[in-house]
């Protein structure tokens, strides 16, 4: 039996997301049942019962934040260092991706600025209240999303970028380390 790749996999959990939205936006008669459901299980801050045992404070939020400033940091540097080193051999073989490979940086760069603003306002900005709850299903989809989102925005490469990370030698790093040049890392963002 084929395996299911990590591409397939990702639509299938947005399709199924989608899918639940428009259940819950979508009052249809025959799965109203979905929709109580659905509108239960999301629930949170005022309008959740906050005596539920399965639930958790509305200030867990911040952990869909860290989680995904952590994912979507690692995943940033493993894109770009791939990309860098794409770049550097796309002179011997243009048909490398190079293109492609530099836009899921530029992405995920996007998605890092994003993540990092929102641990800045959990932390800093947002004040919230010791009773607001949120429903664990609720929390474990928002974790679920600060995951899939980075991941998806460089599906398309991220065998490849797994494979150079898994077989990145050390010696190589430390002479990328001597050679740090910010122009170099900058210049092909410049080109999308």
């Amino acid at each position: 039996m084929e395996q299911v790749g990590l591409v397939t996999l990702l639509r299938a959990a947005w399709l199924l997301a989608t899918l639940l939205i428009v259940a819950v936006w979508l009052p249809l008669p025959g799965f109203r049942w979905l929709r109580r459901a659905i509108l239960e299980l999301t629930k949170r801050g005022k309008i959740s019962k906050s005596d539920s045992n399965l639930t958790v404070p509305h200030s867990f939020f911040s952990h869909f934040y860290v989680v995904g400033t952590l994912w979507t940091t690692m995943l940033l540097v493993a894109v770009w260092s791939y990309a860098m080193m794409i770049d550097q051999q796309d002179h011997l073989n243009k048909s490398l991706p190079v293109y492609d490979v530099w836009l899921s940086v530029f992405m995920l760069s996007l998605m890092e600025a994003q993540v990092v603003r929102r641990v800045y306002d959990s932390v800093n900005v947002f004040n919230y209240s010791p009773s607001a709850r949120l429903h664990i299903s609720g929390y474990l989809l928002g974790v679920f999303y600060y995951i899939a989102t980075p991941l998806t925005l460089c599906c398309s490469i991220t065998p490849e970028v797994f494979e150079f990370v898994k077989n990145l030698d050390i010696t190589e790093l430390n002479m990328l380390r001597t050679k740090f040049d910010i122009w170099l890392l900058l210049t092909p963002l410049l080109r999308l």
